[in-house]
């Protein structure tokens, strides 16, 4: 039986006055992938589900007050665009990692000040990639912050830290598929002319010829990622403290 969460133990998007216009831009899948593997990352676990199972609410992060007693949990609208649910989780892993995992640290922390932070973070991470969100962030960050730059500007340092550390996870160093593939066909090419070359010189060179160096010629090996887009990342034990998160 799954645990049932109070208010206090979620962060999430509460509907203020009226509907915001959804972010309507696409999302890679390759993108959206890694996304979900730093969910995984930070020890909570993934769901899909509605905004009307959600209240009206876009996303929610929860976390049981007492551990053991249920996941960490991550849960994204998916019959949002598919642009929104990607600055949706985004906004959620900023949750996760400012307020979820350092409750013992922020639990005094004024919720409007919470909500600036992950959709700040939504925000510059989504436009990082080529996502604009700011038809419907500014005046979400607007509305909690109640259009006071100051609460905004004091966001500033952690908003900025937070959304590094996200597009670095985004940025992965392993190779895609495709950068694979491509790599794997030069390097059989290459090999091919190798030996071409190295059946000719054996053709004209003398017996008595000394043979040659090792490693000249020789083509780097790639070896290929079972699961290339689950990139490694670098993993952080979450803070054992209990609490929650929602994001409506």
């Amino acid at each position: 039986m799954r645990p049932t969460f109070g208010y206090h133990q979620t962060e999430g998007e509460p509907i203020k006055g009226k509907e915001l216009p959804q972010v309507t831009g696409q999302r890679s899948e390759e993108l959206w992938q890694r996304a979900k593997q730093i969910v995984a990352d930070l020890g909570y676990t993934y769901e899909e589900t509605t905004r009307k199972a959600l209240g009206g609410a876009y996303g929610v992060t929860m976390r049981p007050m007492i551990e053991g007693q249920g996941e960490k949990t991550i849960a994204v609208a998916t019959d949002a665009p598919e642009g929104h649910q990607f600055k949706t989780l985004i906004h959620e892993i900023s949750h996760a990692r400012l307020h979820m995992d350092q409750a013992d640290q922020t639990e005094s922390m004024h919720r409007g000040i919470k909500e600036v932070e992950a959709e700040s973070c939504a925000y510059l991470v989504s436009k990082y990639f080529g996502l604009d969100t700011a038809d419907y962030s500014t005046g979400y960050i607007a509305g909690w912050a109640n259009a006071d730059e100051e609460t905004i500007l004091a966001t500033g340092e952690r908003v900025i830290h937070n959304s590094n550390w996200i597009i670095d996870q985004l940025n992965p160093q392993t190779p895609s598929d495709e950068a694979v593939e491509t790599l794997e066909r030069v390097q059989t090419r290459q090999q091919q002319r190798d030996q071409s070359q190295v059946e000719q010189a054996r053709e004209t060179t003398p017996a008595r010829s000394k043979p040659p160096l090792p490693g000249i010629g020789e083509v780097p090996q790639i070896k290929k990622l079972d699961h290339p887009t689950q990139h490694p990342t670098t993993r952080r034990t979450a803070n054992k403290t209990t609490s929650l998160a929602l994001h409506r």
